[in-house]
């Protein structure tokens, strides 16, 4: 089970996720047909931007989701009300939940799609695993706490807190994965975090690291480079590096694995698995990343 949040602060909207896949019924798309998989890294993303006002997240099943997400893409959906029925009659069965993220009103709104009903915008709404929402709470709180003594460096232009609000959600989110998978099992892999604002929605650049046990790349039980040389963590972790285009609307970004020198380059509005690139560097995942967004901006025109 995963887990996807939509919070919604003063100024933007912030969507986090991780990317682990786990499909204990076998129903998963894969190269090679339908098989069982516990897929933590690369995974997939959960957060689709259709355009620079909608973007959809999902926790459930990924055929399900991912064809309701494009089909409301290629319908061109321009309101709420739309968008959200749609997505809520996907969800009767119960095997996938929506966070629809939208300004196409203007404001701020998050709506869930789960179980045939839709729950209206508060400021933060949640889908997946629900045991993950206070193991976060308590996360964010532990991370203020450990924030208070760079706290008036770091946001010194900061008087009423949103920043800091926002930091601290961001920064648990990706704490409490650093744990993973052994605290939170079904969960883990690469936080993604999407900002939405009313001028455009766009995938959030950053970087950090995960932890080495329990995760593979491969599915042989090992961190292999390029060569299938096996390469063993620093200090247990290893470090991710989010690229993205800077255009907003488009569903595409990259993760930059640096000790073994892969990329994957993701496109959930076109394809069901990310692709691999194994031969290259960061510079050539950026200028995919740029190219498919600047196709996409096209697309969506």
């Amino acid at each position: 089970m995963t887990f996807v949040a939509a919070r919604t602060f003063p100024k933007r909207t912030l969507v986090i996720s991780d990317t682990r896949l786990t499909d204990p019924s076998g129903s998963l798309r894969s190269g090679d047909g339908r098989h069982q998989i516990d897929n933590c890294i690369p995974g997939q993303v959960k957060i689709v931007p259709l355009n620079s006002r909608l973007s959809i997240a999902y926790a459930g099943s990924i055929i399900r989701a991912l064809d309701a997400i494009r089909h409301v893409a290629s319908s061109g959906h321009d309101d709420d009300v739309e968008v959200c029925n749609s997505l809520r009659l996907v969800s009767l069965n119960g095997d996938v939940e929506f966070l629809i993220v939208s300004h196409l009103s203007g404001s701020a709104k998050v709506i869930k799609a789960a179980n045939g009903v839709l729950s209206l915008h508060q400021d933060m709404h949640w889908i997946g695993d629900p045991s993950v929402t206070a193991l976060l709470t308590s996360e964010i709180f532990r991370t203020k706490e450990q924030g208070k003594p760079f706290r008036a460096k770091m946001f010194a232009q900061d008087p009423e807190d949103d920043q800091w609000e926002e930091w601290s959600f961001g920064r648990g989110w990706s704490n409490l994965l650093l744990q993973s998978p052994k605290l939170v099992p079904g969960v883990g892999g690469i936080p993604i975090v999407l900002n939405a604002i009313v001028a455009g929605h766009h995938y959030h650049i950053s970087a950090g690291a995960v932890i080495g046990e329990d995760v593979s790349v491969y599915g042989d039980g090992r961190w292999v480079n390029s060569s299938g040389v096996a390469v063993e963590p620093l200090y247990g972790q290893y470090s991710y590096s989010i690229v993205t285009s800077g255009i907003d609307g488009t569903a595409v970004v990259g993760v930059w694995l640096q000790e073994i020198g892969t990329g994957y380059l993701y496109l959930p509005l076109d394809q069901d698995e990310p692709i691999t690139l194994k031969d290259g560097s960061i510079d050539v995942l950026a200028a995919a990343v740029k190219e498919n967004a600047s196709r996409l901006a096209e697309r969506n025109c």
